[in-house]
């Protein structure tokens, strides 16, 4: 893998119509990322600066009920760019800020957004209803604030609530407290809704090796849970999905080792991953992706 003839797409607009504005490490606007999708706790964040757009592209970037698509790949020369999808989601925010002598442009956007924050739902469900059922209820209320959003892949078993179940309120609460009781995750990852079991992964996402040479940068490091690893970014590490560690040396970031064993030290096997942070910089040297890992099999 090289980090040569990086590309950028930064897409900003509505579903039928969006500005695009493309850089390369050669040529074209700077662009510098930061994408953060995590497993647990809160929607997928992206800030991105974009230095001296011209003032038109600016005041469009402002408009209501923008979407911001941010897509990456590399540029070889004499081939189409191959290009991968690293972000989808509801713009929250634009900011200008002169810094001579340039003026850089800071967007904010979280994915799914107006889902987390928007949807409301008022059910009640007898004991003995499918947990399915309520995910489905739950993804026609967010359906309603954020009418991108698509239903994606449920590896949850078919389980019965046990007892009766009334519930007011913002759908993402409803969710987080059903998952707390039954064991599971719930994400939006690109405008999708998807669940998954405390402890499993997305079948749907191919695993994907982390080694030397696949792009690792230094050496994993061994934690409570798992690993933590970082490579040249790639695009196609996403929270639910699988990594392969592939190393032959690792740190250890453990508690006191005075007082606990250390089963193993290479950061060897195979790790859900938890969180992962891409950033970048079609002029700088950012261009990575650092991993959090939870433990799947040795």
């Amino acid at each position: 893998m090289t980090q040569f003839n990086r590309e950028c797409v930064l897409r900003v607009g509505l579903p039928d119509i969006a500005q695009e504005i493309r850089c390369t490490s050669a040529s074209g606007l700077r662009i510098t990322f930061e994408v953060d999708k995590s497993l647990i706790g809160y929607p997928a964040t992206a800030i991105i600066k974009v230095y001296n757009l011209a003032r038109d592209t600016r005041a469009y970037l402002r408009e209501p009920g923008n979407r911001v698509e941010l897509l990456v790949g590399y540029n070889s020369e004499g081939e189409d760019s191959v290009l991968t999808r690293l972000f989808l989601g509801d713009l929250v925010n634009v900011n200008d800020v002169r810094e001579n002598p340039d003026t850089v442009t800071t967007v904010w956007a979280r994915d799914g957004f107006a889902a987390y924050t928007e949807a409301l739902s008022s059910v009640t469900f007898a004991a003995g209803a499918s947990l399915k059922q309520v995910f489905k209820s739950a993804y026609t209320d967010m359906k309603a604030a954020c009418r991108q959003l698509v239903r994606g892949s449920d590896g949850t078993p078919d389980a019965k609530i046990t007892s009766p179940f009334s519930f007011a309120g913002q759908t993402a609460d409803m969710l987080n407290k059903l998952g707390e009781t039954y064991g599971y995750y719930w994400m939006i990852q690109d405008e999708e809704l998807v669940f998954i079991p405390v402890g499993d992964v997305n079948a749907n996402i191919p695993v994907v090796v982390i080694s030397r040479g696949t792009g690792m940068i230094g050496s994993p490091a061994i934690t409570e849970i798992g690993a933590d690893v970082s490579c040249l970014l790639n695009p196609k590490i996403i929270p639910t999905g699988a990594i392969k560690v592939e190393s032959d040396f690792s740190r250890v970031s453990l508690g006191n080792l005075l007082f606990r064993p250390i089963n193993k030290t290479l950061g060897e096997g195979y790790y859900r991953v938890n969180r992962v942070v891409h950033r970048g910089d079609t002029r700088g040297n950012d261009w990575n992706s650092a991993i959090t890992g939870r433990v799947l099999r040795a």
